[in-house]
């Protein structure tokens, strides 16, 4: 008797179940007994560790080690830059604060003054016609002060003339 193999499936195994032939007939064939079926197969895992299997693992928690770490540290800075921004936030606002107060104190001082303007320039018209009275009543004295500067030249000269005049001697005078 000859057996061949025929490949079936069964739970996801693939097995070989012989089947028979008759000894006259080589077309016809014959199911397979109980006598002729293999045991059931069952699935058995087996453990093998190598020195590459350890190192792949150990490289596995290495990585993940690091990647908890910088997530861990990540977090951790952006906590402190959040501070960070923060404290940076109200330093601007103060100086923001400050800015603006200056500003309106400086615009109120230049409403202040724009205000007063036309009250400065009535004074300041006024002060400029008290100059200009000045100014010309200056220029009367100059020109009185000239004349009366003048008017001394000549005295001066008039006695400087008498004086030698009088140094002279007479005729019929004494020596």
């Amino acid at each position: 008797m000859v057996a061949i193999a025929r490949r079936t499936a069964t739970n996801s195994c693939q097995s070989f179940q012989p089947h028979r032939l008759l000894p006259d007939d080589g077309a016809t064939m014959l199911p397979p007994t109980a006598d002729d079926i293999p045991p059931p197969r069952t699935m058995r895992v087996t453990w093998e560790l190598t020195l590459s299997s350890i190192l792949q693992g150990v490289q596995v928690v290495a990585l993940l080690c690091a990647l908890v770490y910088w997530f861990v540290v990540n977090a951790q800075r952006g906590s402190e830059n959040e501070r960070r921004l923060t404290d940076l936030q109200t330093n601007v606002s103060q100086q923001m604060g400050d800015v603006r107060q200056t500003l309106a104190v400086g615009l109120n001082d230049m409403r202040q003054q724009l205000n007063s303007l036309p009250d400065t320039r009535a004074r300041l018209d006024q002060s400029e016609r008290r100059f200009a009275d000045l100014d010309a009543r200056h220029a009367g004295f100059d020109a009185r002060i000239t004349a009366l500067e003048h008017d001394l030249i000549q005295l001066r000269s008039d006695i400087a003339a008498i004086t030698r005049a009088s140094n002279v001697p007479l005729p019929g005078g004494r020596h």
